[in-house]
């Protein structure tokens, strides 16, 4: 019994669902980094989290469209969001919680090198008072 030729159509989609399916995963993992990396700049103010954020998912959506030009041709099909969506279910569920602590252990310490090194330095001066006025809108309570 013959298998499928490699150029059937349901291999084809099969093959753009796995390429999919592994973009979701680079990306969940760099949303992963990108998360343990907010959780060390707890005190950032909301709008500077909101525009990371955007920033963020604008990436994201720009290294979609050169994926679906580069490897699709620019074909938009259902199954290349399912692949994008399955490939960040199964980082989040097998993976996020293995490497999530390591990402937080990681850049702790790095952050931690940082703190230790400026504070050897000399005393922390506060931020200038019209500096406190002007950004006081964007601090959060």
């Amino acid at each position: 019994m013959a298998a499928f030729p490699a150029s059937s159509q349901a291999i084809q989609q099969l093959i753009a669902f796995s390429e999919a399916m592994a973009m979701g995963v680079i990306y969940a993992a760099v949303y992963d980094i990108y998360r343990s990396l907010r959780m060390q700049f707890r005190r950032l103010p909301a709008a500077l989290s909101v525009v990371a954020d955007c920033l963020f998912w604008v990436a994201a959506a720009v290294a979609t469209i050169f994926f679906l030009f580069y490897r699709r041709q620019g074909e938009i099909h259902l199954y290349t969001y399912g692949g994008l969506t399955a490939g960040f279910i199964v980082y989040f569920y097998f993976f996020s919680g293995y490497l999530l602590p390591f990402w937080l252990k990681g850049f702790g310490f790095l952050f931690r090198a940082g703190q230790c090194r400026s504070k050897s330095a000399g005393p922390e001066e506060g931020p200038p008072v019209w500096k406190s006025r002007i950004f006081h809108f964007l601090r959060r309570k």
